[in-house]
This record gives C-alpha cells, sequence and structure tokens, in this order.
C-alpha cells in the first residue's frame, strides 16, 4: 500500500519514460477515451480526472487516487474531510501519455484508508474550462462491478498501462493495520511500484469502476505490501502476485452539489454521519458489523482494559491477521493475565455470535494442564465461563471459535480472556481477530 508508492532503481532504468503496453490490450470498444485520455500523474502515484453523476459543467473538476498517496497516510479509523491543500497535477491524453495541461489542486475533499483506500481532490479548474482545452473528465461508475470484465490499468505515473480481467471480489482485505472491503482482484495485470491511484477503467465503456491500490509483493502475511484475504467466516488466505483494487461506486452515494457530503443519507463512506429516521430509535443492526472496538489489536490497546502489554507485534509468533495479536501468557512463571472489553449486545439482534482465533504454543511436556486459559462473560455480578483451554491445546496455527450470545441480548455484558501460568516452562496464548456480530 503505503510502499507501492515508492520507485524501486531498478524500474527507474526499465519504464521511466516508456508508453508501452505492459499485458494485454484494453477491448477495442472503448473509443470515447484514449488510453490516457484524463490519466492523471501526482508526483508521488497516479489519479484520475473524474466526474460523479449529476456533476455540473460549472462545478470544479475532482481527482481521484489512493488515500495512502496524500501527504500523510490516514490512520486507521479516521479520514481526512474537506481540508485545504495545495498539490499540482499533470493530466495526461491519447495514446502516447502526452501532456494536456497542468492542473492545481486545492482542497483534499475526502480521504481515508478506513474500509477502502480514497482520496478526492478538488481542483480550480471547472470542467467547462477544461472542455475548452479538450479534456473530458471520465464518468465514475455508481454500480458495482461485474466479475471477469475485461479492465485496463492505465498509469499516469508510468505512463504505462495493464490490461486483463477482474479474477473476484475480496469479502475483507487486510494490510497491517488497514482493512478494505469488497476489494476487486485481478491477477495478471501485474501493476508496479508508483502506479498506485491508478484508476481501474471498464475497457469496454471507458467509465472508473476503481482504483488499483496495492498487490502481495513476496508472500507475507497480512503486513504492509502484502495484504491477505479474509472470508466471511474468518479464514484468512495469501496469494503471491495478485493484485487488488478498490471499488469507486460507494463514493456515488455521496456527492452533491460538487463536493463529498458524509451527511447525505446512503452514504457509507467512512466518517458518514447520515441521519436517522426518527421513526426508527432502534435500527436493526448491521448482520456483521463488529460490536467490538479494535478487535484485531491493530490499534493497540484502544478498547481494551486489562493487562494491556500484551497487545503486541512482536514476531516471535505471527498474528492471525495483520501484525498485531494479544499475546497472553508465555511468561515461564507463576501470573495471571487478562484482557477485557465490554459491548452491549443489540436487543434485536438475530444471532448474537462472539468470534475468536486463538492458538497456543507451549514448553510443557506430559498429559496434566498446568497452565490454563479461559473466557468468561460477565454479566453484572454473574459470570459464566464460555471457552477454555490449557497447554494440553497447543498448535501449529490459529484455531476459530464462535460463542453464542443470544443469551445476552439487550443488556451490556464483559468479554475477559484470561491466562493462568504455573511456576514453570512457559506456555503462550494468543488471541486474534476477536468479534461481536448481531447476525
Amino acid at each position: 500500500m503505503a510502499v507501492r508508492t515508492r520507485i524501486p532503481l531498478v524500474a527507474l532504468s526499465a519504464v521511466v519514460g516508456a508508453a508501452t503496453l505492459a499485458s494485454a490490450p484494453a477491448s477495442s470498444a472503448a473509443t470515447r477515451f484514449a488510453t490516457y485520455d484524463a490519466i492523471v500523474a501526482l508526483d508521488n502515484c497516479s489519479g484520475s480526472l473524474v466526474r460523479f453523476p449529476g456533476a455540473a459543467d460549472t462545478d470544479k473538476a475532482l481527482v481521484l487516487t489512493n488515500g495512502h498517496c496524500i501527504g500523510t497516510m490516514p490512520e486507521p479509523s479516521t479520514f481526512v474531510y474537506d481540508k485545504a491543500e495545495t498539490r499540482s497535477a499533470t493530466v495526461l491524453g491519447g495514446s502516447d501519455a502526452h501532456t494536456v495541461t497542468k492542473l492545481t489542486l486545492d482542497r483534499l475533499q475526502y480521504a481515508t484508508m478506513t474500509g477502502t483506500d480514497v482520496a478526492v481532490y478538488r481542483s480550480t479548474s471547472t470542467y467547462a474550462q477544461l472542455a475548452t482545452k479538450n479534456v473530458t473528465a471520465r464518468p465514475l461508475a455508481a454500480t458495482h462491478p461485474s466479475d471477469e470484465a475485461s479492465i485496463d490499468i492505465p498509469s499516469g505515473y508510468w505512463k504505462q498501462h495493464y490490461g486483463c480481467a477482474i479474477n473476484g471480489f475480496v469479502y475483507r482485505l487486510k494490510e497491517g493495520g488497514y482493512t478494505m472491503n469488497d476489494s476487486i482482484r485481478y491477477s495478471t495485470c501485474q501493476t508496479p511500484h508508483g502506479s498506485s491511484g491508478s484508476p481501474i477503467v471498464d475497457a469496454t465503456s471507458g467509465t472508473v469502476i476503481g482504483i488499483n491500490n496495492t498487490g502481495k509483493d513476496d508472500g507475507k502475511r497480512c503486513t504492509l505490501d502484502n495484504p491477505c484475504e479474509v472470508d466471511a467466516a474468518g479464514n484468512v488466505s495469501v496469494h503471491q502476485g495478485q493484485s487488488y483494487g478498490q471499488q469507486t461506486y460507494p463514493l456515488t452515494a455521496c456527492f452533491t452539489a460538487g463536493r463529498i457530503d458524509l451527511g447525505l443519507k446512503g452514504c457509507t463512506l467512512f466518517g458518514a454521519t447520515p441521519a436517522q429516521p426518527p421513526t426508527d430509535p432502534t435500527p436493526t443492526p448491521t448482520p456483521d458489523t463488529n460490536l467490538l472496538v479494535n478487535g484485531d489489536f491493530e490499534s493497540g490497546t484502544r478498547g481494551w482494559g486489562g493487562t494491556t502489554g500484551a497487545i503486541t507485534t512482536d514476531v516471535t509468533y505471527a498474528a492471525h491477521g495483520g501484525a498485531a495479536k494479544a499475546w497472553l501468557g508465555g511468561n515461564g512463571r507463576r501470573v495471571s493475565e487478562s484482557l477485557s472489553q465490554s459491548v452491549t449486545i443489540p436487543a434485536n439482534a438475530k444471532t448474537p455470535t462472539l468470534t475468536y482465533w486463538s492458538r497456543v504454543v507451549t514448553a510443557e511436556t506430559g498429559s496434566r494442564a498446568y497452565d490454563t486459559f479461559s473466557l468468561d462473560v460477565v454479566d453484572g455480578t454473574s459470570t459464566k465461563r464460555v471457552a477454555s483451554a490449557s497447554n494440553l491445546d497447543a498448535s501449529s496455527d490459529y484455531v476459530r471459535h464462535t460463542v453464542d450470545l443470544s443469551a445476552y441480548k439487550g443488556r451490556s455484558v464483559t468479554l475477559r480472556f484470561s491466562e493462568s501460568e504455573d511456576a514453570d516452562l512457559a506456555t503462550s496464548f494468543l488471541v486474534d481477530d476477536v468479534s461481536v456480530t448481531a447476525g
């Protein structure tokens, strides 16, 4: 992600100044736009000049790129909104990536790397003014793209383009501390570092359907430049050489009067605050929304209490996903540790479920449970043990666990993970990717 904007020296000698096709050609049906029409070169990334559905000729033209291409990468669970910022951009055109005009960008309308990886800049030129220079912005698709659709990814930075087809969508993509939803997959478009922010263009219509943002470099798991795929059940998989992009159609629900408005009804971008209808004081919770704060521990100790020093990015044992995990125990002496978080189970939840992944690593031998682990649900003065483990449950990888929380609908409870070691031989209890969903 972030590193993909840095240019390896070997790449400079190979492709700087080139305006060649790096993969299969785009469909000849895309006749309205030449390959590099409305493609933008930034100082560290690529981008595109786009036009939202309903935009007026008198609106200031907008440039689309990645959230990690702005001056300072947004931290997880943060966003930038309506911020004055001066930046220059070069608009390319034709099949030879020649310079058409220069743009001044004066406002960062929105940027985030939470749920997606997107940034929208406003320029000082209107669409009508650009039309006098024979520049037409590319339309932004308002619907979900189709699997197996032919795509073209033109890079303004490298002046190269990459043609292939979508090969599916990823339920959740994790990269370091960042999570992106419903990402676009494509494996034969080998987009290099520096191509971040390049538009994913429908090869037939020339419409922008996404933004190229990351790919798996060297086979590592869930780290920056090595994203991992997480399915709806929480299973993690890695695919070296796979490239990914973020869909752009959700942006269209947040656009009005020439700008991004997070208060619009139907806007689902991170940070959106649409007004809730007064007739529904208890809205039905989204089934797969995690009701816990920082359940993957990627934001440090946020949301958790107890022995918070157990939350770590230490690489001795890998996390299940991302870089961080909870590492309880592993001391080799008599000690007890715990981590806890309170959560409210909605009264109208259908099948509230706690899910977590754990791994046990031990130096103990024999058949006795010397070191123990437990998960308790604390409901007021009542405590119920819903899961337990010991050194006898050692495993080479993480194991998925689920707990039915239906008995706690409409109540606030505390989830508590605890471990207790004896005086000799360490046992580590690793916990990651904890979630509570309404179902």
